[in-house]
């Protein structure tokens, strides 16, 4: 029988260590537990009338949520609440409180005045149309 014997390597249980005391206080430091754009909860999708963004923000008010357009950036932000509780300790608390912001560039073709929001169930639809002139359009052949 053959026995290999793995030497040990202090740099990779270093390195380890380094990254997980990073995350510990990159968690601890952090000023909102929501998501950021690297992990945002939006959806866009483009059709043939313009473009729609959703994102679901269960436990926002549609009041506290805030719709920028400047010039050709759409910005969505809102904040969350966390709820007080006044008996008892959480044993378990995932619901994410604090501020969200992400912002999107609108291209030439989408008519930034025309913005739209819509808020139900806990997801909010945005949707940005095209232009007239930017829209495919038909010709109508007549004959002389």
């Amino acid at each position: 029988m053959l026995v290999h014997v793995r030497e040990p390597r202090p740099r990779v249980h270093f390195s380890n260590l380094e990254r997980d005391v990073d995350q510990i206080f990159r968690s601890f430091f952090s000023d909102s537990t929501l998501p950021t754009r690297g992990d945002s909860p939006f959806s866009v999708y483009r059709d043939a009338d313009g473009v729609t963004l959703t994102a679901e923000v269960p436990g926002i008010e549609p009041a506290a949520i805030k719709i920028d357009v400047d010039g050709r950036t759409l910005t969505i932000s809102a904040k969350r609440e966390h709820a007080e509780r006044r008996e008892g300790v959480y044993q378990l608390r995932e619901r994410r409180a604090g501020d969200f912001s992400s912002s999107f560039h609108l291209n030439a073709t989408l008519d930034q005045d025309a913005v739209t929001a819509d808020y139900r169930h806990g997801v909010l639809t945005v949707r940005v149309p095209k232009r007239a002139e930017a829209k495919p359009r038909q010709v109508t052949v007549t004959s002389s």
